[in-house]
């Protein structure tokens, strides 16, 4: 019975070894997408990395005329680019593994890839030992990573590299708790690979309906990570606040949960367009947040003015016509109200428009980076909803102004408030 197997470049046949489990070649679990992947040992006395540990990769798919193509792709990554990235070492065509001594040369026709071995465990299992903190910093750690793919630069990659299959078992942890991104069979430059490619249940919407990934396909696959350590499954193609929603409920206990659901489900829009482009700031922000502490909240950056002041016109004015037909009791409002500043700004472009909404707030003034406090009234869950619903862009400041509550909206061309 066979105690290991091997194979190697015709130059060395036998240059990897593989453990046998009866009587076959142990492979790993949780093989990737494009083949199985083996624990190997380097048996090359004059070699300078003899004894090492590598991970050793057959790609089913890809036939020996193609691996200069595989070579060339995977190039920018035989070089240390980040602890988090797993390190390719070598492309080459060998045997099938076997205990065959002499293998003559029409037998050399399977594709390889080796690369460093990654000591650990498994994301998913990994996670289960630990809190949601250290989830959100292993998720933070992973945003970063694929940030540095994505600016690795080379002759075959000018605008960077797609990881293209990032999911949950494609993450191993090291015992020191570094989350390391591995198995890079669908990888590929950006903007050169046209194929539509992924894991079932893991793929951004754009892929999912046709449309090949792009970065923003990769900065989903991050999202998705976070989602599935949190909630326990990938999420629904359904769109962010639906994302936002069951994240929040999972969060309900920690710190500014509200917050990380929301930051989280950015990665999950389905207009790719939408996600963050900057994967190392929003991990810079998951960390803040993570920590207890705020963001700053920035102008309205990507939706569109009109249609954030027009959602939020009509929702105020839904609420305040259902405060006002609920009955005369309400006293009339003192001077100075937001009303009567709203008429005494007509006509002027640059002034403020408002609707007032009852209110027993102090008169204190609240920034954008806090939650806002209004009244316990229709009107006052309108406003925080639509607060709450902008997600990582400026609301503005919501200011208790007498009887009333102003809620002013930091928009590209002006405050507007309601």
């Amino acid at each position: 019975m066979a105690k290991q197997f091997w194979t190697g470049p015709e130059r060395c046949p036998n240059r990897y070894l593989v453990a046998a489990d009866h009587d076959r070649p142990r492979h790993e679990p949780g093989a990737g997408i494009e083949g199985l992947v083996y624990r190997a040992v380097v048996n090359e006395p004059t070699a300078a990395d003899h004894g090492d540990e590598v991970a050793l990769k057959v790609l089913l798919a890809c036939r020996p005329s193609e691996v200069d193509e595989v070579r060339r792709r995977l190039t920018p990554l035989m070089k240390p680019l980040d602890p988090r990235l797993m390190r390719v070492r070598d492309v080459f065509v060998g045997t099938a593994l076997s205990d065959a001594p002499d293998p003559t040369g029409d037998e050399f026709d399977v594709v390889y890839v080796t690369a460093d071995w990654v000591e650990g465990t498994g994301l998913e299992l990994a996670a289960q030992r630990h809190d949601v903190a250290w989830s959100l910093d292993v998720i933070a750690a992973l945003a970063e990573a694929v940030e540095v793919l994505h600016a690795t630069v080379d002759p075959t990659a000018p605008t960077g590299i797609l990881h293209r299959d990032i999911k949950t078992s494609n993450v191993r942890v090291r015992p020191d708790g570094t989350p390391v991104l591995v198995d890079y069979g669908l990888l590929r430059p950006d903007a050169v690979d046209a194929s539509v490619v992924g894991t079932p249940g893991w793929l951004a919407p754009e892929v999912a309906s046709g449309v090949p990934g792009g970065k923003a396909a990769d900065a989903f696959g991050v999202g998705a990570v976070a989602f599935d350590l949190i909630i326990g499954v990938p999420p629904r193609r359904d769109g962010a606040p639906s994302a936002r929603e069951r994240l929040r409920d999972e969060l309900a206990d920690v710190p500014l949960g509200g917050d990380i659901a929301a930051h989280i489900a950015s990665m999950l829009e389905l207009s790719p367009e939408e996600r963050p482009t900057d994967l190392a700031l929003w991990a810079t922000q998951l960390r803040q947040l993570a920590s207890g502490k705020r963001l700053r909240r920035s102008r309205l950056s990507r939706r569109s003015a009109a249609v954030v002041l027009a959602t939020l016109a009509a929702i105020v004015a839904v609420a305040v016509g259902a405060v006002l037909a609920g009955g005369g009791d309400e006293p009339d409002a003192p001077a100075n109200t937001s009303a009567q500043r709203r008429e005494g700004g007509a006509g002027d472009e640059a002034a403020p428009t408002t609707a007032a909404a009852p209110s027993t707030a102090p008169p204190q003034p609240l920034v954008c980076e806090t939650d806002p406090v209004v009244p316990d009234t229709e009107a006052g869950a309108a406003i925080l909803a639509l607060f709450e619903s902008l997600d990582r862009y400026c609301a503005g400041a919501v200011e208790p102004y007498g009887e009333g509550v102003t809620m002013s909206l930091l928009g590209e061309s002006g405050t507007v408030s309601a």
